[in-house]
């Protein structure tokens, strides 16, 4: 008898194991398309919760309803920025942009009227896919599929390219997002695979200052620098106002090339330490599923019971809208941070909203 009751027990506990051990995966149920068109201000791509990085795609408008670089109405594309603003309806960040470039291309914005101007491109809705976490696209222009996820602090992308002996990836350090202009900015090749610098803007936070250090998987073969008010001797070091950076490659059909971006308010030197403590491989599907596990955690934090799935995923939509904002401090080693930085970063903007009342239980 004791048998009887006992090994029903022991596979009560056993299912009860099995089912804790693959919990739900609460971002399926996020649409990141919501707050994305019309007046919603709400940008698209990749990041964690309460990271420093969103990586997502910039338009070329610069008007009201582009505030994040990004509106569902448009399918233009001049970069994928490593900072984006959410659901603010202020334009402004939008810094350290890459665009994977096939062929002669003007660095710049463009303009929608002309496809060849700048070095924009379109994609379509049927290439774009998005998840809390991860982002992709095709760039219509240059045949190159494009793939972006990020950790707290450092963003990567993933691009593959056609088979080319022109291609390119260009670092846009001139274009911000709506009211944001660049007022200097430094690009240095350390070496055939890694680059550090730093972008200084103006906007809606008047003395912004965000510094990088990016890497490739795959040694450049020659740097174009274009606005340039300065450049070393030897041409691996530029600065200037509108400054863009051209790194080229030599590529074959599909062949993938990885960049890793971190960031700092500090220093191009606690960039790269961001980069070895949260992302020190070329791992990216481990990124992104780091990325998913770590959205999971916030969303799993409300829960509701429904038998309708507009409840569940107005719910998540709602609840990932409220982590895009950047309280994420630049430096996991708690280097300081200078004043000025915190103050203009607009990372201020979360602060004055956790002293109005809106905080998050693990942030006080």
């Amino acid at each position: 008898m004791k048998r009887i009751i006992f090994l029903p027990a022991i596979a009560a506990l056993l299912c009860g194991a099995c089912s804790s051990a693959v919990p739900e995966d609460y971002t399926q149920y996020v649409d990141p398309y919501i707050g994305t068109g019309d007046h919603g201000h709400v940008c698209m791509g990749a990041n964690v919760p309460f990271g420093f990085v969103q990586l997502g795609p910039t338009s070329i408008p610069q008007t009201w309803d582009w505030c994040s670089g990004y509106n569902y109405a448009d399918t233009t594309v001049i970069g994928f920025g490593h900072t984006h603003l959410s659901g603010t309806g202020i334009g402004d960040l939008n810094d350290i942009s890459l665009m994977p470039v096939v062929g002669k291309v003007t660095p710049g914005r463009g303009t929608a009227g002309d496809p060849s101007s700048g070095m924009w491109s379109r994609f379509s809705r049927a290439d774009e896919r998005c998840a809390p976490g991860y982002y992709a696209t095709r760039l219509l222009r240059y045949g190159i599929g494009v793939e972006l996820t990020a950790s707290p602090r450092v963003g990567m992308s993933r691009y593959a390219f056609p088979a080319s002996d022109d291609a390119g990836i260009v670092l846009d350090l001139e274009n911000g997002q709506g009211w944001d202009r660049s007022t200097d900015c430094g690009i240095t090749a350390c070496s055939d695979r890694t680059v550090e610098g730093w972008r200084y803007s103006t906007g809606w936070a008047d003395d912004q200052r965000v510094y990088f250090h990016a890497e490739f998987s795959k040694p450049f073969e020659r740097i174009v620098f274009t606005g340039a008010d300065t450049l070393s001797a030897d041409g691996r070091s530029a600065r200037g106002r509108k400054l863009y950076g051209r790194f080229g490659f030599r590529t074959e059909e599909n062949e993938r090339i990885t960049v890793k971006v971190g960031l700092s308010a500090v220093s191009a030197e606690n960039a790269r330490r961001n980069m070895q403590a949260e992302c020190p491989g070329w791992d990216f599907e481990a990124v992104r599923e780091a990325t998913r596990r770590a959205w999971n955690g916030e969303l799993s934090k409300i829960r509701i019971e429904t038998a309708d799935p507009w409840w569940q995923r107005c719910r998540n939509c709602c609840q990932s809208r409220e982590y895009p904002v950047r309280p994420t401090g630049s430096a996991p080693d708690a280097s300081p941070v200078p004043r000025n930085a915190e103050r203009n970063t607009v990372g201020f903007v979360y602060k004055s909203r956790q002293r109005s009342g809106m905080r998050h239980p693990c942030c006080h």
